[in-house]
């Protein structure tokens, strides 16, 4: 498992921070560490988790992935 930061927009309430922990949470090989206004810390499965899979969900859910670290 590999911990990646993930920077999100469109966040701005804790039901936000709820829906994108859930949304995240979906994806199979992703563990949600910590989800706070604009940004969360997961660890995922790099075998086989891609950033166009969190990337989706978090579209699915109303958010914008800015970026992964």
């Amino acid at each position: 498992m590999e911990q990646r930061q993930l920077t999100i927009s469109g966040m701005g309430c804790k039901h936000c921070i709820d829906h994108v922990k859930n949304a995240l949470n979906q994806i199979e090989g992703v563990i949600v560490e910590n989800v706070e206004i604009g940004k969360a810390t997961i660890h995922l499965d790099a075998t086989t988790v891609t950033e166009q899979m969190i990337r989706e969900a978090l579209t699915n859910a109303g958010y914008i992935l800015e970026g992964i670290q």
